[in-house]
């Protein structure tokens, strides 16, 4: 009888790929994607992405355009870093959508390279790999906000703590939830709605909504499933981009039109000395 090998961490083959051979002098500061490999973004590009490596490892960059070509910039130093890159190694990266990059990479011996263990200037990485889940959608603000994980250390749970507490203070007289930014949500351009309120103030037909901060307005898709789950798509990233939003921050929306949908949103920050509510 044939015995399946357990599933291991592995760039699929019906995924996009790319390779890269390090050269210092041209990647040690950024390294550049292929200017063909630009269809395969579907003309959005994954500005804030993921690059992940087996064991979990994961490490944020951006992806920029320079003229007509297409580079990882601002956080691909650590990765080089952490990885202990060398002239020579060879890196073979498969695009898996939603800004993750999967990455495999191979030493001048021709073997694959051991997994890098962060250093201690940048142990935000080591746990980035946690942060990274599955979409699991919540019946509750109060179950979004347990599941949240944030950079470890005391004053990162004060932080989130008083931003919590900042945003609970808000008093409205319109349909309301709260969410706490997951890594997942400021970068793959998708957000959980709460259950319990999509069961309470949204059509299952719906497939719009808009997005309030301030007098300006966000136009969003509303991505609804046969289990009941709704959630942001096209057009949240464009807000969370536009707004500054990061891991933490604590989202108040508030249906204010229920017409076209519109949510009012105040975002109580989670860095500081004192909460910011905006």
């Amino acid at each position: 009888m044939m015995v399946r090998p357990p599933k291991k961490f592995t760039c699929s083959d019906k995924r996009p790929q790319f390779f890269k051979i390090y050269i210092p002098d041209q990647s040690s500061q950024r390294l550049g994607i292929p200017s063909a490999f630009n269809k395969h973004f579907g003309g959005c590009l994954p500005y804030k992405s993921v690059i992940k490596r087996p064991a979990k490892r994961s490490w944020w960059v951006e992806v920029n355009k320079v003229g007509e070509n297409i580079y990882f910039q601002k956080g691909w130093q650590e990765f080089v870093e952490d990885n202990s890159l060398e002239f020579g190694d060879f890196l073979v990266f498969s695009y898996a959508g939603k800004s993750i990059f999967y990455v495999q990479l191979f030493g001048k011996n021709g073997c694959t390279k051991e997994v890098a263990i962060p250093t201690g200037k940048n142990k935000k990485s080591q746990a980035l790999a946690q942060d990274i889940q599955t979409f699991e959608p919540s019946d509750s603000s109060k179950e979004v906000t347990k599941t949240i994980l944030l950079p470890r250390g005391p004053s990162a749970i004060q932080e989130k703590q008083r931003a919590i507490k900042a945003a609970g203070n808000i008093i409205s007289d319109y349909p309301s939830f709260e969410v706490v930014m997951k890594p997942a949500y400021v970068v793959s351009g998708l957000m959980n709605i709460p259950s319990s309120f999509r069961r309470s103030h949204m059509e299952k037909r719906r497939r719009k909504a808009m997005v309030q901060l301030s007098d300006k307005l966000w136009p969003v898709k509303l991505i609804s499933h046969t289990n009941g789950t709704a959630r942001f798509g096209k057009g949240w990233l464009d807000f969370v981009t536009d707004n500054n939003v990061e891991v933490g921050d604590v989202c108040s929306f508030e249906l204010i039109e229920t017409n076209d949908f519109v949510l009012k949103v105040s975002i109580c920050k989670c860095r500081g000395l004192a909460p910011n509510c905006l």
